[in-house]
């Protein structure tokens, strides 16, 4: 699942059009995005993948479908403030608890039957933007972590490269018998993030990005997965264009570019169409709003 891969799917992961240093890492977008669709071109055609159900004032849940059934859905959690306290999956036990320093995201830790198996700090530059993730995964290979890669849920799945995955699987696979830990910093150009640098030992992956100017829906968006931050496209300001990813692993050097293109709706994306060079279209992902 997303999990074990999780974190080193963190190798391979918030909110409001309005500045960070007002409203840290509290979640509430100008446009609210009420259900995606995706069309893997396998004959299948366009399959409902997410419904997003909001109260009021903040996102309630979100059901995950899978080949038209629903597979899972992920409960949200707040404080008075409004920000995300917890996220659980009660399907599958899976439960990630979010502390923060004021309004800002500092510790996020993740659990399944009531065990820890993960665990993310975040580090911060003086205009309050993510630096660096210190990533911790507790005896991995005990979690189940399989109805997400099951079910091609998430970003595991459908955004990131076959060369990518095996790589992170591969470190996974050398990870040390009671914890693993990764490391990621981050780079930003204003609002948008523009590198993301992820070490585990000797092995590294080095992530660019390029823009479009138009309104990320999920900025700030923090789920179930902590990694979706980064690699769900969840941190930036605009919606990223092209993804070039450089792996070096056991001696070798390997480089992936995946590029998307948009169709948008007052601004917003309703359709993005993602490619992998050398593969051609890995996915169409449409998007409708409240």
């Amino acid at each position: 699942m997303k999990k074990s891969l999780l974190i080193i799917s963190l190798l391979a992961v918030v909110f409001s059009f309005s500045s960070c240093k007002k409203d840290g890492h509290v979640y509430n977008p100008g446009k609210r995005i009420s259900r995606m669709y995706v069309d893997w071109g396998e004959g299948e055609g366009k399959m409902l993948r997410e419904v997003w159900n909001w109260g009021e004032d903040n996102l309630k849940s979100i059901d995950h479908y899978s080949y038209g059934s629903l597979s899972w859905t992920e409960d949200f959690s707040y404080n008075e403030e409004g920000m995300l306290t917890s996220v659980e999956d009660f399907r599958y036990g899976e439960l990630t608890e979010y502390k923060y320093d004021g309004r800002f995201v500092t510790r996020a830790s993740y659990y399944e039957d009531g065990t820890l198996y993960a665990e993310f700090t975040f580090k911060y530059n003086d205009d309050n933007k993510i630096t660096s993730i210190d990533y911790y995964e507790y005896d991995y290979k005990k979690a189940s972590c399989s109805h997400l890669l099951n079910d091609g849920n998430g970003i595991i799945n459908s955004l990131i490269s076959e060369r990518t995955l095996s790589t992170i699987q591969k470190m996974a696979s050398s990870a040390s018998k009671d914890s693993d830990f990764v490391n990621i910093k981050l780079s930003w150009e204003e609002d948008n993030l523009s590198e993301v640098v992820m070490t585990q030992g000797s092995a590294r992956i080095v992530i660019e990005y390029q823009y479009d100017d138009k309104i990320n829906p999920f900025k700030n968006f923090f789920s179930l997965y902590t990694e979706d931050y980064i690699f769900d496209y969840c941190a930036s300001q605009n919606n990223p264009i092209q993804i070039r990813s450089t792996e070096t692993y056991d001696g070798k050097v390997s480089v992936d570019l995946e590029k998307n293109t948009y169709t948008y709706e007052d601004d917003y994306p309703s359709i993005r169409r993602t490619s992998i060079e050398g593969e051609g279209v890995a996915e169409i992902r449409y998007f409708e709003y409240e």
